[in-house]
């Protein structure tokens, strides 16, 4: 019984805790999910703002309905993508996007290119640094480091796109050529370091490279156009290189989405042949306890029965057991004791007997009348049993004694 009990409740006390640490992973995944949702729409968000701002500035420059056509629906999609966001953000961010998204549609309205720029360079900004708090710290993969994936998604995919955007307002100005060089320096640099953390990401690796190889030559070839100051085909190749950053960034993303998928379904077919486990042991520790319930059920019924049957004078019963614990024990040792009880019983019985054949014996009560007498106090007095039996002395005289 104790054995079983002792099986039962770490088991149970385990699949508590494993229930709970299947829960709280669960959880991580399912919010690391939701994150790179979130991230998915902000990065979304950029391209889309500079997408707009393209045809936005054609638009304000040439003001033709093809560019009005244009520029109207990169409007509808940005702010597609501006009211999907909104399901992930507090009151206190949406206000702030809400405001300068409605500046920029204002700066639309009223047909001013620098106010429009502006506005859309800060909101890229602001997006930038709310994809800087993304985090994956709480999750892991087998397949690569769970870090740099998120430095990539929330640090530098961003930093390049914003570099990019940087790039087409200093190639507009011919005062800023050193700062222009410096700035595709910067991007040069961030493709290779983007390079260089692909090449940790096992077998995914095979998978960015045409793609990384194709985000290189795109650089290379808007470095060119700017440097010999083509910038129809620098505009063009500028495009080109947001698209493929926007790529990288999806491409990552689905990479991670199928890692913390295969570790959720992972994770819960542990928990499944854990917890099948732990059925298999509850059941056995349930069946041995049921076991040991019945077992001691039926013990102590011998002890009540032979209990009674003891209490009633009959010292022959005994409890019949096969058990080798502490009840097997007890049972012997109530049998050893009524077997010496019955012993000192019948050993009782013949003293008795010899007494009550030679001794003259008998019991009063406090008034002095008879309540015993045995047959040598009969033979002596005369008197039977039943006359001896609630009479006195005092009225009653011996039978065998004459008159005189």
């Amino acid at each position: 019984f104790f054995i079983s009990l002792f099986l039962l409740i770490p088991l149970v006390y385990s699949s508590y805790l494993v229930y709970n640490d299947f829960q709280v992973h669960s959880n991580k995944i399912s919010q690391g999910t939701k994150d790179l949702e979130k991230n998915h729409l902000l990065y979304e968000m950029m391209v889309a703002l500079q997408t707009l701002e393209h045809n936005g500035v054609i638009y304000l420059k040439h003001g033709t309905e093809l560019d009005a056509m244009h520029m109207q629906e990169s409007e509808r999609k940005t702010t597609d993508i501006h009211l999907r966001l909104f399901e992930f953000l507090d009151d206190k961010t949406k206000e702030t996007y809400t405001g300068y998204y409605e500046n920029i549609k204002f700066a639309l309205l009223n047909k001013d290119a620098k106010i429009f720029a502006e506005q859309v360079y800060a909101y890229q900004h602001r997006l930038l640094s709310e994809l800087s708090h993304f985090k994956l710290d709480y999750v892991s993969t087998h397949a690569f480091s769970v870090s740099d994936m998120a430095y990539l998604l929330s640090v530098e995919l961003p930093f390049c796109s914003l570099l990019t955007t940087e790039l087409k307002t200093l190639r507009t100005d011919k005062h800023e050529k050193r700062k222009l060089f410096m700035k595709i320096g910067e991007l040069k640099s961030s493709v290779n370091k983007l390079d260089m953390i692909l090449q940790n990401f096992g077998s995914y690796k095979d998978s960015f490279e045409e793609l990384s190889l194709k985000y290189q030559r795109t650089l290379q070839l808007y470095s060119k156009h700017l440097f010999n100051q083509e910038l129809d085909q620098a505009i063009e190749k500028e495009n080109d290189l947001l698209m493929t950053q926007a790529t990288f960034f999806n491409v990552l993303e689905d990479v991670l989405t199928r890692e913390l998928e295969q570790e959720e379904a992972s994770l819960a077919e542990e928990y499944k042949t854990f917890m099948l486990f732990i059925v298999a042991m509850l059941s056995i520790g349930l069946y041995l306890l049921i076991g040991a319930y019945m077992n001691l059920k039926t013990s102590l019924k011998s002890f009540v029965k032979a209990t009674d049957e003891v209490s009633k004078g009959r010292f022959k019963s005994r409890i019949k057991t096969n058990n080798s614990d502490e009840l097997g024990l007890l049972s012997q040792e109530f049998n050893e004791m009524i077997e010496e009880l019955d012993y000192n019983h019948a050993l009782f019985n013949e003293y008795k007997k010899a007494v009550g054949s030679s001794a003259i014996i008998f019991r009063t009560d406090v008034n002095g009348v008879i309540t015993y007498a045995n047959k040598a106090f009969e033979y002596t007095s005369g008197y039977s049993q039943e006359e001896l039996v609630g009479s006195t002395f005092r009225n009653m005289r011996s039978r065998s004694t004459t008159h005189e």
